[in-house]
């Protein structure tokens, strides 16, 4: 189960990752599994904001970008470090990999494959918590 309770809504008119979240979220969470590196919530917003474009002609707000950041800092999905630049400091993200270069030893891997499962999960668990006593086809994570 997630750490906190993940907010998700289940659009079964959406594919992948959109079933579950909004396109510039999907975005955001293939990107940081994907570029396996660094990034902060610039170089996010510039990612996210040039997919956006080019596939449904809107953008997202950096405010909006780094509040899903944050949450995902929350549900364990996402790491961060601290950097300081000018004007103060910054926030830069890495996915849990098991292999980060800044955090020696990680609660536990994880790659896309892995949060896909961890939200598959939660939502089976939610599911059974509704109806302890259906017969749900098991899904193996």
């Amino acid at each position: 189960m997630l750490p906190q309770a993940l907010n998700l809504k289940i659009d079964l008119s959406q594919d992948g990752l959109n079933m579950f979240f909004e396109p510039y979220q999907s975005i955001l969470i293939e990107y940081a599994f994907n570029n396996k590196c660094e990034f902060n919530s610039r170089q996010a917003f510039d990612y996210i904001n040039k997919c956006l474009k080019e596939r449904f002609e809107k953008t997202k707000s950096r405010a909006a970008i780094i509040n899903f950041l944050n949450e995902m800092v929350e549900y364990d999905v996402l790491t961060y470090r601290e950097e300081t630049c000018k004007g103060g400091s910054r926030r830069i993200y890495t996915a849990h990999t098991g292999r980060d270069r800044h955090y020696a030893v990680t609660k536990h891997e994880m790659d896309l494959t892995a949060f896909v499962n961890r939200v598959g999960q939660t939502v089976y668990e939610k599911l059974h918590e509704l109806a302890p006593d259906a017969k749900l086809v098991a899904v193996v994570f």
